[in-house]
């Protein structure tokens, strides 16, 4: 149940990394973005004080983790494994050096019944929106199941819900905490589309050449199953001269938020053969303009010169 949010999370899906805690991602930290759906009333932790502490999601094996709320209004989740007993883990022999701890944005909006509870993890078609409640026997309810970024928040608690067990009133996080802004994460998850089909289609083509002496002219001719179009990018093969030397391709960013990327493969003499080379340009900031030509290089020592504002992945 938990790793299915995830994959509604994080449309690429391939941020592993992440898949404990943004399936638990109904709970977040407060945020300065303004709350862009149903005109939601905004607060911050600061005017729920009973929300502060630590909690922790129990008897749900192997998914025990702690979410602490700050004062200042900020949130962070900490996942553990299944073998790690204790809130921050540690016990049985087991202990973590270096904890790991997820920071997430968040609305409130307490003027309703049950509260509302929006996740930022970027554009309003990237965020959750749900509900909660505290219950009274001081516990917090969430409604979690099936929400998809975009979709219509739920009006009513399902068998969907999960429960959250206050545990301590303490908010400091242990010695050496690592902290990881998950919106960042996400963000990089995303991103990850357009290397990884970037990737496949500067494969496909060194494989396209091999066989038939050229580079392919479309994306359809590479036949590996990419879109041109996704949510998020914008795919191309930009054809050069004969397609015999060389072959250009882009993934434009379809949000401001997002890097662009500019793919190359190019033939590089080698004694009697010839051999396929490939390199990947991505824009040093988010960019919905992708680089322009790389410099090629005609030696195998040489490596490609990407063009000012990018950098070489």
């Amino acid at each position: 149940m938990f790793h299915s949010l995830l994959s509604n999370i994080l449309t690429a899906s391939l941020c592993l990394g992440l898949s404990q805690f943004l399936s638990v991602a109904v709970l977040a930290q407060n945020s300065t973005k303004p709350l862009t759906s149903d005109n939601a009333a905004e607060t911050t932790i600061r005017e729920v004080p009973e929300l502060v502490g630590q909690w922790a999601l129990k008897d749900f094996f192997p998914y025990n983790f702690s979410a602490v709320f700050t004062p200042e209004g900020k949130l962070y989740v900490f996942s553990a494994s299944p073998w790690f007993s204790g809130v921050f883990g540690g016990g049985g022999g087991s202990s973590i050096e270096k904890p790991m701890f997820y920071e997430v944005a968040y609305k409130i909006n307490t003027s309703t019944k049950p509260m509302q509870l929006d996740i930022l993890l970027g554009s309003d078609k990237e965020n959750i929106k749900t509900i909660l409640e505290m219950t009274p026997d001081g516990k917090i309810r969430i409604e979690y199941m099936g929400l998809t970024p975009g979709a219509t928040r739920p009006t009513e608690f399902s068998v969907g819900s999960m429960l959250l067990e206050k545990v301590s009133n303490i908010t400091k996080l242990p010695r050496n905490s690592q902290i990881t802004n998950a919106a960042r994460e996400s963000k990089r998850a995303v991103q990850s589309e357009a290397t990884n089909y970037m990737g496949s289609m500067l494969r496909a083509q060194q494989a396209y050449f091999l066989e038939y002496n050229k580079f392919a002219r479309s994306i359809q001719d590479l036949q590996i199953g990419i879109k041109s179009e996704t949510e998020n990018y914008s795919y191309r093969i930009l054809p050069q001269g004969n397609q015999k030397q060389h072959v250009m391709m882009t993934a434009s960013a379809k949000k401001s938020e997002l890097k662009s990327y500019t793919g190359v493969v190019y033939i590089v003499p080698n004694k009697k053969e010839k051999l396929t080379m490939a390199a990947i340009c991505e824009t040093a900031n988010p960019s919905t303009t992708t680089p322009a030509k790389p410099k090629i290089p005609t030696k195998l020592s040489e490596k490609v010169q990407c063009p000012a504002g990018s950098v070489l992945r």
